[in-house]
């Protein structure tokens, strides 16, 4: 059986990360120049709350990237409900994006990453989490799978990914027309 390792993500990785994102996604919807801005020198508190998931080779199987409290591209914030949320923008981090590789999926990589991830950002003094579920997913398993980790539906944004200039394998279009579910996990009451 296959060993696996789970370790912070550093620019190493960042190739791997845009490959599997875009055959699982679709091209370019992480793009380098986003993991720049993700991971650049002002944003080392997202490096410590985001990990890969790699065999023995070193062969990235998995990602979950998370933005601390504070460190957000603006984008998002711009898109999200956050007038909704119980907590100031520098008390609550981002779910950006987990991916596990579907020959590893089912086998509980995806909880791990996420859980390494929760536990960073509570050494941090993060209040909440938030992220964006894609409503279109098969058999709603992006839902699924947030309500299971204890978020609650905050509301939905139409066509929250149009703007990312990528081919959407979901709605088979460049311009996505995907809906996202605005979800919430509180951290600290």
């Amino acid at each position: 059986m296959e060993e696996f390792t789970i370790m912070p993500i550093n620019q190493q990785h960042w190739s791997q990360i845009i490959n599997l994102s875009d055959v699982n996604f679709g091209p370019n919807y992480i793009k380098l120049d986003d993991l720049s801005q993700y991971f650049g020198s002002k944003q080392h508190k997202n490096a410590l709350c985001s990990f890969v998931l790699a065999n023995k080779g070193g062969e990235v199987k998995g990602f979950r990237i998370t933005f601390a409290p504070g460190h957000w591209p603006k984008n998002l914030l711009d898109k999200s409900l956050y007038q909704k949320w119980p907590y100031a923008l520098d008390e609550v981090a981002y779910f950006k994006t987990l991916l596990v590789d579907s020959i590893l999926q089912g086998q509980g990589w995806g909880p791990k990453l996420t859980q390494l991830s929760i536990n960073e950002l509570i050494k941090m003094g993060t209040k909440a989490i938030v992220c964006h579920s894609w409503k279109e997913s098969p058999n709603n398993s992006s839902q699924r799978y947030l309500l299971k980790m204890d978020f609650k539906p905050i509301g939905e944004i139409k066509n929250f990914w149009q703007d990312k200039e990528y081919f959407c394998l979901g709605c088979q279009q460049t311009a996505c027309i995907c809906t996202a579910i605005e979800m919430i996990k509180i951290i600290k009451e």
